[in-house]
């Protein structure tokens, strides 16, 4: 008998660790796909989402999720691409209830709001601070 429980525990701990595994590599997905929901809801179309890590080697962090989204503001070809970002925790799930813009052209903004933009204020915030897109 004490052969076969030590079998059955090792079993367990082998499926423990694999939910373990699974429910950890959730999260980040996880929260990926709800930036990525609500983006979509919102009217952000064609938009894939990506980690935004910091920090170097083995010890860097998820701190956001980032997408660049190509916006247009006007009847010509040109576009700018806007980076909207949403915190994120360690874990992988989402910080907050909002996302923000972050980048235009590669370049830093800030003071632009908080409050997880639509395609038409994005596309306002751009034209009222002289971007041509």
């Amino acid at each position: 008998m004490p052969a076969m429980t030590i079998g059955i525990r090792s079993t367990v701990v082998a499926v423990v660790a694999l939910v373990a595994i699974s429910v950890a590599g959730c999260g980040s997905r996880n929260g990926q796909a709800k930036f990525q929901e609500k983006l979509t809801g919102a009217g952000f179309d064609h938009v894939s989402v990506t980690r935004d890590e910091e920090g170097s080697g083995s010890k860097k962090a998820l701190v956001a999720y980032d997408v660049d989204w190509p916006a247009n503001t006007d009847g010509d070809d040109a576009t700018c691409t806007v980076e909207l970002e949403h915190p994120a925790n360690k874990n992988g799930s989402l910080k907050g209830g909002d996302w923000h813009i972050d980048e235009v052209n590669g370049q830093d903004v800030n003071g632009w709001g908080g409050d997880s933009p639509n395609p038409a204020t994005v596309r306002q915030l751009l034209q009222e601070h002289g971007f041509d897109c």
